[in-house]
C-alpha cells in the first residue's frame, strides 16, 4: 500500500461521503423510509456496476485513480454501515415490517442496479 494510493482512496472517500450527506440531507427530510440513504445505495450500485467494467477495459488508467473512484468515492458514497443501523432502528422502533421492505428492496433493486450498470457499461465499450 503506497502514499499515493491512500491519499487516492481518503480523497475519493471524502467526496463520497460529502455528497451522501447532501442526497441524505435532500431527500430525507420528515421521511419515515430512509430514502435518502435508499438513494445513495441505489446511485453507488449502479455506478460500481459501470465503473467496474470501465476500469476492467481500461487497465492503462493509473491505479491512483481506479481506487478513489472504486474504493474511496465509492466506499464514502453507499453508506452500507447508516443501512445497517437504520435497518436496526426501524426495528427498535417497532416498525418490523418497513425495516423488512428496507432490507429487500436495498438488496434486490441494488444487484439489479449493478448488473444494469455493468451491462450498460459492456453495451456501451462494445459499441465505442
Amino acid at each position: 500500500m503506497s502514499v499515493s494510493s491512500v491519499v487516492a482512496v481518503a480523497m475519493g472517500g471524502a467526496l463520497g461521503c460529502v455528497c451522501r450527506f447532501g442526497i441524505a440531507s435532500l431527500f430525507s427530510a420528515g421521511l419515515q423510509f430512509p430514502i435518502g440513504t435508499f438513494s445513495a445505495n441505489m446511485i453507488g450500485c449502479f455506478v460500481i456496476g459501470l465503473a467496474y467494467v470501465f476500469f476492467s477495459h481500461h487497465v492503462d488508467l493509473p491505479d491512483a485513480l481506479r481506487l478513489s473512484i472504486l474504493v474511496g468515492f465509492l466506499g464514502g458514497f453507499t453508506t452500507f454501515s447508516s443501512f445497517g443501523l437504520e435497518s436496526v432502528q426501524l426495528i427498535e422502533s417497532g416498525r418490523v415490517r418497513l425495516a423488512i421492505t428496507y432490507v429487500l428492496t436495498s438488496n434486490l433493486i441494488g444487484l439489479a442496479l449493478v448488473y444494469a450498470g455493468t451491462r450498460l457499461g459492456r453495451l456501451y465499450l462494445n459499441a465505442a
